[in-house]
């Protein structure tokens, strides 16, 4: 979903190199460009359009594209996931936030 041609000239020249868990100048300045993400699995796509913050973490959807926040893992080591399985999705839904609870909204019967 890149449209700049500066950064996907960019891109195109970090072929084959490592980003996850780096300070690469492509994912650099993926993140300073912050352009729409599109994430595809067979279980599920989404398209993030907000901008990636670089100190706090914003409401609402993100990516963690940031170097010291991505190391290759295939998912948060808090989650539990059995030995020999993979994780496919995971969703972080707020459980402070009536609008996004995944039970009864607070004052409801």
């Amino acid at each position: 979903m890149v449209r700049d041609p500066g950064l996907i000239t960019t891109l195109r020249s970090a072929l084959g190199d490592a980003l996850v868990g780096t300070h690469h100048p492509a994912l650099m300045a993926l993140v300073e460009a912050s352009p729409p993400r599109l994430f595809r699995t067979s279980l599920a796509e989404i398209i993030v359009t907000q901008p990636i913050a670089r100190t706090e973490t914003p409401e609402g959807p993100h990516t963690h594209l940031l170097p010291d926040l991505i190391d290759g893992s295939t998912h948060d080591p808090r989650i539990a996931v059995p030995e020999g399985w993979v994780p496919c999705l995971t969703l972080h839904v707020p459980d402070c936030d009536d609008a996004f609870s995944v039970t009864q909204p607070s004052g409801h019967q």
